[in-house]
């Protein structure tokens, strides 16, 4: 892995709702899409997302994202996480979601995160920055976000056929806790 050069933090902001969708999106490989594929006559996945991200106060909002960028403003990578005791689906996702896929999903959301921990929701790199450690400075940034509002440890949901995210999780000294068929 070659080392990041002049990568950015900063926090997000409303008008970051679209691509933090994107991000939402991404690291969910299909979960939202699946979701809400027969409850939004014409309106696409990202657009409910994104509009669920920019209203909701807490949870998958805009308010718990961090985004890494290039010093000319390019997006390299976004990462959304909040306390545990935040996760569930936003309530204009869940009243828009198909109650089938709701069923489909429930082993998923049956399994929620210890709610002493701080809890990453998603976390993407732009696929021309992948490699570089984008993804590295997000989770370290995730972490020690978590350890400023008094959280001691970290919490996620990751699919086990994404190796490069097991593997950036296992260097952090993340552990399996749980599996989900």
């Amino acid at each position: 892995m070659s080392e990041i050069h002049n990568v950015l933090l900063k926090l997000a902001e409303p008008s970051d709702s679209a691509l933090l969708a994107e991000a939402a999106l991404a690291a969910g490989d299909g979960l939202y899409e699946h979701l809400l594929a027969q409850a939004t006559r014409g309106i696409e996945a990202r657009t409910a997302v994104a509009t669920a991200i920019a209203a909701s106060d807490e949870g998958l909002c805009w308010r718990n994202a961090i985004l890494a960028e290039s010093p000319d403003g390019a997006v390299q990578g976004a990462a959304i996480a909040y306390p545990a005791g935040d996760y569930r689906l936003t309530p204009l996702i869940a009243q828009a979601a198909d109650p089938a896929a709701q069923a489909d999903l429930a082993p998923l959301f049956a399994v929620a995160p210890p709610t002493d921990s701080f809890y990453l929701h998603a976390i993407w790199t732009d696929p021309a920055a992948r490699g570089r450690g984008v993804g590295a400075l997000l989770l370290d940034a995730v972490i020690a976000l978590g350890r400023d509002q008094g959280f001691h440890r970290t919490s996620l949901h990751v699919w086990r056929d994404n190796p490069a995210a097991m593997a950036l999780y296992h260097s952090r000294g993340f552990v399996a806790l749980a599996t989900i068929d």
